[in-house]
């Protein structure tokens, strides 16, 4: 079950990718065809190097005790590595 939370979005995205290569397969392989193919993958792409979390910035413990109290707000959210 961890595999399939980690990977989701690819798993979604592959499965949208192979439903529209079947649905235009059926309609014939016009310039349309491929523009739409390569369309609905750039835009999953996309999606999933804008929305993948980013790396922490603070590697330690002490690194976060250090900046909460400073007088400025902190967020901390917990995330997994993969």
């Amino acid at each position: 079950m961890t595999f399939i939370n980690h990977n989701s979005f690819v798993i979604v995205a592959l499965f949208l990718l192979g439903t529209a290569v079947i649905a235009l397969r059926q309609r014939g392989w016009e310039t349309r065809s491929w523009l739409i193919l390569g369309g609905l993958a750039a835009v999953l792409v996309t999606g999933y190097f804008s929305l993948r979390p980013s790396p922490a910035t603070s590697e330690t413990v002490e690194q976060i005790w250090a900046q909460v109290g400073q007088g400025t707000p902190v967020l901390l959210e917990l995330q997994s590595e993969n």
